[in-house]
């Protein structure tokens, strides 16, 4: 039986990471020593939370999400294609995320051109609400997708 495609698209997407990190610098953390940690910190995707600690099991806010998102977005190639998104709480928004917040949303995916992140209703993004296991599996989902937009 066929795989789903979904996981024919995030092994390119791994793949396109993998041989992209293998030419970075390593990165390397006092609490985490997970290799794909590591990796996504030499291309520059995440950085720790300071003191060179990364605190892998610390949850992480949708803000620093979109942060992430938009890191691995530009890793990739990805470019940020539709219009500009206005959300009431933009002035919650920290200054170092606006920018990310903006190209995670403006990213389409798919054939449905679905925006990589959206907010939460009523023209709400939540930048400082947890970003949920449903909402990372969704976003990873749709990132798939642009990186191989015909799957």
């Amino acid at each position: 039986m066929p795989a789903p495609q979904p996981l024919s698209s995030s092994r390119a997407a791994e793949q396109s990471l993998v041989s992209l990190a293998a030419g970075a610098d390593a990165v390397a953390f006092a609490d985490c020593h997970n290799a794909d940690v590591q990796a996504a910190a030499a291309l520059g995707i995440v950085d720790g939370v300071g003191n060179g600690l990364f605190a892998p099991y610390r949850f992480i806010t949708r803000e620093q999400a979109a942060v992430m998102l938009a890191r691995t977005a530009a890793v990739l190639g990805i470019s940020a294609m539709g219009e500009s998104v206005s959300f009431t709480d933009a002035p919650q928004f920290a200054s170092w995320v606006e920018a990310a917040i903006q190209t995670a949303s403006q990213i389409l995916c798919g054939e449905e051109q679905v925006p990589l992140m959206q907010g939460v209703g009523n023209a709400r993004f939540a930048p400082q609400s947890v970003y949920t296991v449903e909402q990372s599996v969704i976003t990873l989902l749709r990132l798939t997708k642009a990186v191989q937009p015909n799957q």
